[in-house]
């Protein structure tokens, strides 16, 4: 996760130079909207020197928008550090914003079940059978 974020965040710095903040998403979040995204990157113009980061019930975790001066301690994370922590130990430089949908990782069977219920489709009971 760390060492995932440090080699984005290092292509990013030799591919667009210029940029000046950085939008981390995980692929595993099928509840994501380009609205919301759209969402997170208004409020970040609006407060461009802040983290802006999703709520999830009362701590902040990703999809989150890193403004660049925050780049070069993210590229420090442990290798199997997330961003979630960092988040957590900035939070007086983090906005989190409500997502009006579900924040789920689709990590294991029983969260793809989940996901599948929220979404309106069947769920399989036993899903390895």
């Amino acid at each position: 996760m760390g060492s995932s974020l440090a080699r984005g965040i290092e292509w990013v710095e030799s591919h667009n130079p210029e940029a000046s903040a950085l939008l981390v998403l995980l692929s595993d979040q099928p509840f994501v909207t380009g609205a919301y995204l759209r969402e997170m990157i208004r409020a970040h113009v609006a407060a461009p020197a802040l983290i802006t980061a999703s709520r999830y019930g009362d701590a902040p975790g990703v999809p989150a928008l890193f403004p660049k001066i925050f780049w070069e301690e993210l590229k420090a994370l442990p290798p199997g550090q997330g961003a979630r922590n960092f988040l957590l130990n900035h939070p007086d430089q983090c906005q989190a914003l409500e997502t009006g949908f579900p924040l789920i990782d689709i990590d294991t069977p029983e969260t793809y079940q989940r996901a599948l219920a929220l979404a309106g489709f069947p769920v399989n009971p036993n899903p390895l059978k």
